[in-house]
């Protein structure tokens, strides 16, 4: 994390985000536990789950309503602007989603 931060200028100290959640990811085997996010100061977005025993998924509508792999920028930001998020949560959220699971 040290080595990381030392990259970034005092003042731009939080665009390094993305590399420290990487960084996290990588240590817990392809997955982001809400402790690292949290170090690393990425938002928090409390998401109701909905009901666990529900027999629909709603496919259609994550599909309208969810961008795709290969959706350009401003189509995403425009799905994210239009559910309250602004760019730096959009980026965020983004890349959790996209690189979950890789490493």
């Amino acid at each position: 994390v040290k080595e990381i931060l030392s990259y970034y200028p005092s003042n731009y100290k939080q665009f390094a985000v993305i590399p420290l959640l990487d960084l996290a990811q990588q240590q817990h085997g392809g997955w982001l536990p809400v402790s690292a996010m949290n170090v690393a100061g990425a938002p928090f977005y409390p998401l109701e789950t909905g009901r666990k025993d529900s027999a629909a998924a709603f496919r259609e509508i994550a599909e309208q309503q969810l961008p795709a792999p290969h959706t350009t920028l401003s189509v995403i930001l425009a799905k994210f602007f239009a559910k309250g998020f602004n760019e730096r949560d959009t980026v965020s959220l983004w890349f959790l989603f996209h690189f979950k699971g890789s490493s």
